[in-house]
């Protein structure tokens, strides 16, 4: 997808009296993309995705009640349970980061 800039630089040469293959040839893009943009000229909008879900998603109760009970700690929430559980489809890293995350989000949350 192109950005802004580029797409006004497309119109503005089209406008100059340009062809497309020159358009093209200038801003070393293919013809196709030069028609796609002189067809519809506005700023392309990206398409929504589906929400894809954390691995985390299914320790969400345990962490919640033990964010409840006190513990803060992101270190201790992910030695109690995610190093058993599933440390072995990720690296620890991203296990560790997504339970600092989630602690200090809901920590956040809570001040507000």
């Amino acid at each position: 997808m192109l950005g802004g800039a580029q797409v006004r630089r497309i119109i503005e040469l089209k406008a100059a009296g340009q062809t497309v293959s020159g358009i093209a040839r200038q801003l070393d893009l293919s013809r196709n993309t030069v028609k796609k943009y002189l067809r519809d000229p506005g700023l392309p909008q990206p398409k929504s995705r589906r929400k894809k879900g954390s691995k985390l998603d299914s320790h969400i109760p345990y962490l919640t009640g033990r964010i409840e009970q006190g513990v803060l700690s992101a270190v201790v929430l992910f030695n109690r349970r995610m190093a058993s559980r599933i440390a072995s489809s990720l690296s620890w890293h991203c296990c560790f980061l997504d339970a600092t995350m989630f602690a200090v989000e809901r920590l956040y949350s809570s001040w507000s």
